[in-house]
């Protein structure tokens, strides 16, 4: 079975994976920390790419004001772990 931290650094390497061949972020730039509009520049328009993507690549919906609150990598890894691990 996995251990909570593998299951958080798997759901780290899918977003990295969407960040990079998907929105066109460096993996340099790709941290738990980083911000997404002050560290990245992601946009509104990114920002609605990248809920699409973690949308299909999970298999689950994220409400807009659960995405309000979300707002460095470390975050998205956090929420989705609760949504797809709910119960860890």
């Amino acid at each position: 079975m996995e251990t909570l931290i593998e299951h958080k650094v798997r759901i780290l390497s899918e977003v990295r994976d969407i960040l990079t061949k998907d929105v066109g972020i460096m993996e340099s730039e790709i941290s738990m920390d980083c911000d997404l509009l002050k560290d990245l520049g992601l946009d509104s328009l990114d920002l609605a790419d990248l809920v699409f993507r973690l949308e299909v690549r999970f298999n689950i919906r994220i409400k807009d004001e659960d995405m309000a609150g979300i707002k460095t990598i470390g975050d998205i890894v956090d929420y989705l772990d609760t949504v797809i691990n709910p119960g860890s």
